[in-house]
């Protein structure tokens, strides 16, 4: 039996402390409605500086969706819905592992699970956990 794989290749990533300062340019072609989606413990520590990064320019977070502790299908769908209804032109998920593997998710998702995604996706991880980086800032894919 032959096995269907499908290659993903990471790039545009924005490492470092001062990797914010690069948040509208990196965006500039994705849209400017961000759907921010994370734990408590991550939007803490991250919702300041994204508020501060794209201060003063178009734009806007259109809507929050905490993260719940686990990453389901049912989870996945729910966030894909809440981004349609908000129009949202990107997620930003905020997390560890299993917030960032459920924005991924919905990212698909949105576009139909067919490996495609409407709607651009961005990690921000600010704690090391088990399975998880620890890259401030990236893009998927």
């Amino acid at each position: 039996e032959i096995m269907n794989t499908e290659s993903i290749y990471f790039c545009n990533y924005s490492i470092g402390e001062h990797a914010y300062d690069n948040v509208t340019n990196v965006c500039a072609r994705y849209g400017k409605r961000i759907l921010l989606f994370g734990g408590v413990k991550a939007l803490c520590a991250g919702k300041a500086r994204l508020e501060a990064a794209i201060e003063g320019s178009e734009y806007a977070i259109v809507d929050i969706v905490l993260f719940e502790q686990e990453c389901t299908y049912e989870k996945i769908h729910r966030l894909a819905q809440r981004a349609k209804e908000v129009q949202a032109d990107m997620i930003f998920g905020m997390g560890g592992g299993k917030a960032l593997d459920t924005a991924k998710g919905a990212g698909s998702v949105s576009a139909g699970g067919n490996g495609r995604y409407d709607r651009k996706i961005f990690r921000m991880s600010f704690c090391r956990s088990r399975g998880s980086t620890d890259i401030q800032f990236s893009t998927w894919p």
